[in-house]
């Protein structure tokens, strides 16, 4: 991608007579080439060229040509993406030609671009902005380079269940100026990828090519079906600068017609199963993972949870906060490793990817296990063997409250219910919807993008109006904040006026690998080896304060960078970074040493 730019750069700066351009940038017509644009003109199959005049300027163009990449930006509007994260190259002449002519022309009703220097950067804040909102944002690439580039964002998003469109160029498909659009770089040529597609295909739930403007904002509508259909996910288009280019007369798509597939609820035998297997039990356990995407999900769970005597909630922090850590029936979140598993006699499975560690906590051989979720058989997981005596594909709030209402409904079932017992829970007290996000996936550096999309969504729902402003904080060890390009998460941050509150855990290096080659060899030479030998060491650590700061332009004071050593520091720390960073609206980094 350098060099491609670095090309770009260098062709600007040439005399343009040396590669064939008119005094206007253009390059001339050639005998049997059509001056006027490709939608206006035919070519027959002999090889000769029938010219025809060019069509009539419509009204609502008059300020550039109605092309696809305007009609591809139109149509995403249309559908009710009203951000673009952006990330151009050389296959996108049409698509800044349509960011002008959109900005000048419709300004109130055209996407937002949101220059990203990164691409990682670009979809993290897409994700992150979904998560809240639950509608997917755009992100735009450069053909295979910057598609390779969106690198773990993409895994992010798909194993993480977040809706986000990404289009990408491809290579011009003529070398030759037989159409507007037509290879004039050198880098046209290197990246002509066999299969693009290909880069992202296991990740995304939709992955096309809009091979005309025609039709394109009917591709975007099915696109987005996919997108925001359950298990919701990434997906990905494609399209040539040819057919960026082409011409055409506006259309527009009417999408209430595309609409993604509505939720779905249990069987009636199954409620009565699931229903009576819980009120029975004797050490009932219900296991969640993303439940709490839906804001609506905790709140019935709570109500089910108050229903049913002795019932305990894990949360195994695949994602959104599912139930408050406050609730006397929590058991907390720990990534799958709680031992709550091991005494239950009914699980309830909800939206979990990973209930549990086969070979740490699995529940008893004899536990009766359901599983409710819209996606029961972890179909992105190629090797998932978590028994369950029965499964159904079903939304969670929904066959929540239908267990809430049989069980409430059922006089023999409530003449057993009990008030339930007392449980501790963690440290760590999200209480809130919304309160609380985790990635869900294994791409490290996720929030550092991911909280900038989340404060984004909270400010275009006027959540920060009238002096009622929230306070998004990422914490994050030094590991995965410098894994997923933090300058350019930072600069995005000043640049767009992002505020957030970033707080880094300086360990000094990766210490989970430590804890993976321990459990794999207990004994081995990992026991006495130093970080170094490990190559698990970032020391002499960098100054994440002062990074921070530089890389958002330390001219304009907009990020404070601040490294403490002690808790007595780190409270003051705190308090000045609430005034800041929720009065002031501007940035702040906490560096914590430890």
């Amino acid at each position: 991608m350098g060099f491609m730019r670095l090309s770009v750069g260098i062709a600007r700066s040439r005399s343009v007579t040396l590669l064939g351009f008119d005094s206007r940038g253009h390059i001339p017509p050639r005998p049997c080439q059509s001056p006027f644009p490709a939608s206006a003109r035919h070519i027959s199959t002999s090889g000769s060229c029938k010219q025809f005049a060019p069509p009539a300027t419509d009204p609502r163009t008059s300020l550039g040509r109605y092309t696809t990449a305007y009609a591809i930006f139109e149509g995403l509007w249309e559908a009710g993406v009203r951000n673009c994260f952006v990330n151009v190259g050389s296959d996108h002449p049409s698509v800044l030609e349509a960011f002008v002519k959109g900005k000048r022309e419709r300004p109130n009703a055209f996407p937002r671009m949101i220059t990203c220097p990164s691409e990682v950067t670009a979809i993290s804040i897409a994700d992150g902005y979904a998560r809240v909102t639950g509608q997917p944002q755009a992100v735009l690439v450069h053909v295979d380079v910057g598609t390779q580039a969106l690198g773990q964002g993409v895994h992010n998003a798909s194993i993480g269940r977040v809706p986000v469109f990404i289009l990408a160029g491809l290579c011009p498909y003529t070398e030759s100026g037989e159409l507007l659009g037509s290879r004039t770089e050198y880098s046209n040529w290197l990246q002509d990828a066999h299969d693009q597609t290909a880069i992202v295909r296991q990740y995304c739930r939709y992955v096309g090519e809009i091979r005309t403007g025609l039709n394109a904002k009917q591709m975007i509508g099915r696109a987005l079906q996919f997108a925001k259909s359950a298990p919701k996910g990434p997906v990905y288009l494609t399209a040539t600068r040819e057919v960026l280019a082409q011409e055409f007369e506006p259309n527009s798509l009417d999408q209430e017609q595309w609409v993604p597939i509505g939720p779905s609820a249990l069987p009636a035998d199954a409620v009565q199963d699931i229903a009576t297997a819980l009120v029975h039990a004797e050490r009932p356990l219900l296991i969640t993972g993303y439940s709490g995407r839906d804001r609506r999900t905790p709140q019935i769970l709570v109500k089910l949870a108050d229903m049913i005597p002795g019932i305990r909630v894990h949360d195994t922090g695949g994602s959104d906060l599912c139930f408050p850590v406050t609730h006397p029936a929590s058991e907390g979140f720990r990534l799958s490793m709680d031992e709550c598993t091991k005494d239950a006699d009914v699980v309830l499975l909800i939206d979990c990817d990973i209930p549990w560690i086969p070979l740490k906590n699995p529940p008893p051989a004899d536990a009766k296990i359901y599983h409710v979720d819209v996606d029961p058989l972890n179909e992105q997981l190629r090797v998932s063997f978590f028994p369950a005596h029965g499964r159904w594909r079903a939304d969670s709030f929904t066959a929540l409250t239908q267990l809430v209402k049989y069980i409430d409904q059922d006089k023999a079932l409530q003449d057993e219910l009990e008030e339930p017992n007392q449980i501790m829970h963690d440290q760590l007290q999200p209480s809130r919807p919304s309160s609380w996000i985790n990635c869900g996936a294994t791409g490290i550096g996720w929030s550092n993008g991911a909280a900038l999309g989340v404060k984004l969504a909270l400010q275009d729902q006027g959540k920060d109006s009238k002096g009622d402003c929230s306070i998004v904080c990422q914490v994050v060890g030094d590991g995965s904040f410098m894994c997923a390009a933090p300058s350019s998460a930072l600069w995005v941050a000043s640049k767009h006026n992002i505020p957030i509150l970033t707080v880094v855990l300086n360990n000094g290096g990766w210490k989970a690998p430590r804890n993976s080659v321990e459990w794999v060899y207990p004994d081995g030479l990992n026991k006495t080896a130093t970080e170094d030998e490990l190559n698990i060491s970032f020391r002499p650590t960098p100054d994440f304060a002062a990074l921070a700061e530089a890389a958002a332009g330390p001219e304009i004071g907009w990020m404070k960078g601040v490294r403490v050593r002690n808790v007595k520091e780190l409270k003051v720390t705190l308090a000045q970074a609430v005034q800041r960073v929720g009065v002031e609206k501007k940035g702040m980094l906490v560096e914590v040493m430890m």
